[in-house]
């Protein structure tokens, strides 16, 4: 990253510390500060994208990087679509004084009208107290729905995968490397099966292996998570040599 920086090639810092997109993986201490301390160095501004903070189930979430920031560096973002439906279209950002000006005025050039009723709505839900309730609900079945499917997924002898602490999808490891997972996604397609694959997200073509898929869980009732499973480990003891 310093040499990025040095080369002067990078302008702007964007992390997805807690749980990293789209491995999961949440960013340690140790180098969260060490990133910090570099973009202290070069001045360099972050953008903390905290897109579903309130799904950490193994323990409390690390709090956000914009939580100790004494530069002033940090830019949060954080989403109501994630905690209510992706319809909310509702997001929060917190910026120091100098920069909130500007981007009031940037968000007034993009649209000057706001969702008042959402907003409004969003407000009195908090007041009422049916927000967290909301919130506790939700965390422990997306909890569940985690849970289940780590367990269905281990007792395939077909993936690798490193239980995250919190989020809402896993990024699992197909043991055969012969398999290609672009192909995979494919078929999966077809038989009505829709997961992410490692390609969809290099923006260097030659670094992708075809090894992973990002599959979710947070959305789909367990029933329905395992029909899909076992469709996928279907495809991929039938199909093996269409895959590769």
């Amino acid at each position: 990253l310093e040499q990025k920086i040095q080369s002067g090639s990078i302008k702007l810092i964007y992390l997805t510390p807690l749980h990293q997109y789209p491995t999961t993986v949440t960013l340690p201490i140790a180098r969260r500060m060490a990133v910090y301390q570099l973009a202290e160095k070069y001045s360099i501004p972050i953008v903390e994208d905290d897109y579903d903070h309130e799904f950490h189930y193994r323990c409390q979430p690390l709090a956000p990087m914009a939580s100790n920031d004494p530069q002033q560096l940090v830019i949060y973002l954080s989403t109501f679509s994630k905690i209510m439906f992706p319809g909310a279209r509702i997001g929060i950002l917190a910026v120091n004084k100098t920069l909130a000006k500007a981007v009031a005025e940037y968000r007034m050039i993009i649209s000057h009208k706001g969702n008042a009723l959402m907003q409004l709505a969003l407000a009195k839900w908090m007041e009422e107290g049916g927000f967290e309730r909301h919130l506790k609900r939700i965390t422990r079945i997306y909890m569940a729905r985690r849970e289940n499917a780590i367990k269905c997924l281990a007792q395939h002898n077909l993936f690798d995968f490193i239980c995250p602490d919190g989020g809402m999808a896993l990024w699992v490891k197909l043991k055969s490397t012969s398999i290609n997972t672009s192909k995979l996604a494919a078929l999966a397609r077809h038989k009505g099966i829709y997961i992410q694959h490692e390609k969809q997200y290099h923006t260097v073509p030659q670094s992708n292996r075809n090894h992973y898929l990002r599959i979710g869980f947070a959305s789909i009732p367990e029933r329905k998570f395992n029909e899909g499973l076992s469709i996928l480990v279907k495809l991929i003891n039938t199909k093996a040599q269409s895959l590769s």
